[in-house]
């Protein structure tokens, strides 16, 4: 058999399928790519912005304790950290109330946590 004849044969199956117009087809191509551009980018955006947190976060926090260390170097030096100013701001710092809504959570009180030690970590 002819295999011209035989493709022609297996495309008459296909004539009952409704007939879709061009400016159909091409509206739904438009449509995946849309949104298969959408999903690729939105995920790499995604990946990129968690180390970006993450780092910023962290950052932060290494600020913050190197200025807690410089505040408190000399009384620690000195010995006199305990009966210095430095306590006392520490613990007005924690005695605040900010009553602050962040990203729709309610932040009532500090919470924080600090450890002064030595250069041997005592």
């Amino acid at each position: 058999m002819n295999p011209f004849k035989q493709f022609t044969i297996g495309l008459s199956r296909f004539k009952g399928w409704p007939k879709i117009p061009l400016g159909f087809r091409l509206f739904l191509l438009y449509f995946v790519l849309v949104i298969l551009t959408t999903y690729l980018v939105s995920s790499t955006v995604m990946r990129e912005i968690k180390p970006t947190v993450r780092q910023v976060s962290e950052e932060t926090l290494v600020d913050m304790a190197n200025l807690l260390a410089v505040m408190a170097r000399d009384d620690l030096a000195n010995g006199t950290l305990l009966q210095s100013g430095f306590v006392k701001q520490v613990n007005s710092y924690g005695m605040r109330q900010p009553n602050a809504e962040i990203w729709g959570v309610n932040k009532p009180a500090i919470n924080h946590r600090i450890y002064i030690t030595d250069s041997v970590g005592l």
